[in-house]
């Protein structure tokens, strides 16, 4: 399978004319005519995923957040040369803000998810959901669906006519802002701020912090469901991640 027939599939969901100017979506190092048998998909790159890659002789890693920005080292993303030291011949391609800004992309896999029906999608990546659930059992969804601790603030009896949903870094002033502008009252996100946190609550916007890394696994995921769904003879593997990189000492 040549690489431009898989991109191609991945592209026409996420197509590259979404990627916003600050990111590196598309393709990152390796030969755009290779020939494809063995793919992974993940999240980042992390230790684990080189191990993966290296141990299954991928062709093809597919990631969510691409390991070089405008051709520099991204900080966070330390591990792109020990991936070709150990994968010389590897192909990484990026679904960032590609994935992010589509509209069955990261924010909406997250509302399937969590059984949330989707009523709009607002320029920003943010989709509004219909509600009408007492917080307390939105958050205790949340909590069981994704498997992880939450961050939260809310009264657990208020019932939400409309959420919004905002995968990943999802905290900003202008994102929040969005939400509530098109009526939302709660919001569901990753990385929540102490100050954001301050706004989110002196804006009467109650809020769900279920971690960056959690909130975008469904979305790429799908990538890797569509893989499966239009290349079934293709070799296709989803490299989990569970866990964000730091502990706590209670």
């Amino acid at each position: 399978m040549k690489y431009q027939a898989i991109i191609q599939e991945i592209e026409k969901v996420a197509p590259l004319n979404l990627m916003m100017n600050w990111d590196n979506s598309g393709l990152i190092v390796g030969d755009p005519n290779k020939e494809i048998k063995n793919v992974a998909v993940a999240l980042e790159l992390t230790g684990e995923v080189i191990d993966f890659v290296s141990k299954h002789k991928i062709d093809l890693l597919i990631l969510h957040h691409p390991p070089l920005f405008h051709g520099k080292l991204n900080i966070e993303s330390a591990n792109f040369k020990p991936l070709l030291k150990k994968s010389k011949d590897i192909v990484v391609y990026a679904a960032h803000s590609t994935l992010d800004r589509t509209h069955k992309g990261t924010s909406y896999a997250l509302a399937q998810e969590l059984g949330l029906n989707v009523c709009k999608f607002l320029d920003d990546g943010t989709i509004i959901c219909k509600g009408n659930i007492p917080f307390g059992v939105l958050l205790k969804k949340v909590r069981i669906k994704l498997k992880i601790s939450l961050k939260y603030n809310g009264d657990m009896k208020k019932k939400h006519k409309l959420i919004a949903i905002h995968s990943g870094e999802a905290f900003t002033q202008d994102h929040m802002n969005s939400a509530m502008g098109a009526g939302a009252t709660c919001y569901i996100g990753g990385d929540v701020t102490h100050h954001q946190a301050e706004y989110a609550v002196a804006k009467g916007l109650s809020f769900i912090d279920a971690t960056h890394v959690r909130t975008e696994i469904p979305g790429i995921k799908t990538v890797y469901f569509l893989l499966k769904e239009k290349f079934p003879n293709l070799k296709a593997h989803f490299i989990d991640q569970k866990e964000e990189y730091w502990r706590f000492l209670g």
